[in-house]
C-alpha cells in the first residue's frame, strides 16, 4: 500500500516480537532456553517487568530475562531515498495502544521538534496497521550499542557526550511542559558518529500548570528507573525524570548493565527509600558520581536541572577529550 508520501505501509499486525540479545540457559522451571539472534513471540504486554511470556518459533512457551531480549517490532524503509523506521499501532496486541493514544503519541512527537528527539517524517493511519514514520537511527538503542555493539569499546568522553546530548533533549521537553516517562538506555537511539536521541513516540506526556503529570494508577511503569515520589505516589514532573537520569548514567558506565544488580523491583523499591544508592561503577569518574547523586537527592528541588546536567557533561566532555588528545 503506497501512502500519499511514498512510503509504504506494512501489510500485517500481530503480536509484539522479541530478539534474543544473548544466549540464555534455563535457570529455573518455566525458563525459556534461546539463543542469540532467535525471534519470539511477545505473549502479554509485560514489557515493564523484569520476565517476559513469549512463545518460541517451535511452539514452546515460557519466561525470558528481558535484559537478554528487544523489542523487535521496528521495520525499514526507504523514504525519498533515506532510510526509515516504521513503528506500527498493533490492534492485536494486548492491550493494544488505542487509536486516541496513537494519534495523540503521533501529535506529540510533530510538537516537539529538537535536534536530540527522534524525527518523525509522516504518519499512517487510513488502515491498520497505523504506523508513524521515524529516522532511522544506525546504531540501534543504547543499550545495544552499549552491550555489544560499537559502545564496548568507545572511550570516556564519548560516553559523556552522549549523555549530554540526551540532557539537552531532556532539558528542551522540560522547558517546553513535557516530560519524558521512561529515560534508560533502551529508550535512546545512536546514529552514526556517536550521535544520540531520545525515542519519544508514546513516552512523551504534557505537564499541568505546576509542572506535573499524575501517572495512572494501573499503569505499569519501570520500577528501577523511577523515583521515589513517581513510584509511591504517581506524581511526575522534569525533577522525577533527573533521578532516572542518574540511573541512565550508571547504565553507559557499566556498557548496559541492569540498575541495582541482584536485586528485584521490590527490594529496589525498599532500599531506595531507605536511603540507599548505588555505588560508583570503578570505570566512573569521581565527578561524574556526585552529579548521579545530586540527581538521586531524596527532596526534588535539590535535584540539578537538565540545563546544569547539559552543560556540565558538555564541558566534562569537552575536558577529557582535551586531555586525551594532548596526552
Amino acid at each position: 500500500m503506497k501512502e500519499e508520501d511514498g512510503t509504504t505501509a506494512p501489510q500485517s499486525g500481530g503480536k509484539r516480537r522479541v530478539r534474543a540479545l544473548y544466549d540464555y540457559k534455563p535457570q529455573k522451571m518455566g525458563d525459556m532456553r534461546f539463543q542469540k539472534g532467535e525471534v519470539m513471540m511477545l505473549l502479554v504486554d509485560s514489557t515493564h517487568d523484569n520476565w517476559w511470556a513469549v512463545r518460541h518459533a517451535d511452539g514452546r512457551e515460557g519466561f525470558v530475562p528481558s535484559n537478554y531480549v528487544t523489542l523487535d517490532d521496528t521495520v525499514t524503509r526507504q523514504y525519498l531515498g533515506l532510510d526509515v523506521a516504521v513503528r506500527m499501532r498493533e490492534a492485536e496486541r494486548e492491550p493494544a495502544m488505542s487509536v486516541d493514544e496513537f494519534l495523540e503519541a503521533v501529535d506529540l512527537l510533530k510538537k516537539f521538534r529538537h535536534d536530540k528527539l527522534e524525527h518523525v517524517f509522516g504518519v499512517h493511519t487510513k488502515a491498520e496497521p497505523m504506523c508513524v514514520v521515524i529516522e532511522w537511527m544506525s546504531q540501534g538503542s543504547l543499550l545495544e550499542y552499549l552491550r555489544e555493539g560499537k559502545g564496548t569499546h568507545v572511550d570516556l568522553p564519548c560516553l559523556i557526550d552522549m549523555a549530554a546530548q540526551v540532557a539537552s533533549g531532556l532539558s528542551y521537553l522540560g522547558h517546553n511542559g513535557c516530560i519524558h516517562m521512561d529515560v534508560a538506555a533502551r529508550s535512546i537511539l545512536v546514529g552514526d558518529n556517536n550521535v544520540a536521541k531520545l525515542m519519544c513516540f508514546g513516552d512523551l506526556r504534557v505537564t499541568d500548570e505546576d509542572g506535573e503529570y499524575l501517572r495512572e494508577q494501573d499503569k505499569k511503569f519501570p520500577i528501577k528507573w523511577t523515583a521515589p515520589e513517581a513510584a509511591f505516589y504517581g506524581k511526575c514532573n522534569t525533577m522525577s525524570t533527573v533521578w532516572s537520569f542518574g540511573v541512565l548514567l550508571q547504565e553507559i558506565m557499566t556498557r548496559g548493565q541492569v540498575p541495582y544488580p541482584g536485586m528485584n523491583n521490590r527490594e529496589t523499591l525498599e532500599k531506595v527509600e531507605k536511603g540507599y544508592r548505588m555505588a560508583k561503577c570503578p570505570s566512573t569518574p569521581e565527578l561524574l558520581y556526585k552529579l548521579q547523586l545530586a540527581c538521586w537527592e531524596r527532596e526534588p528541588r535539590k535535584r540539578p536541572t537538565f540545563a546544569f546536567l547539559a552543560n556540565c557533561l558538555s564541558d566534562y566532555s569537552t575536558l577529557t577529550k582535551s586531555v586525551s588528545t594532548s596526552s
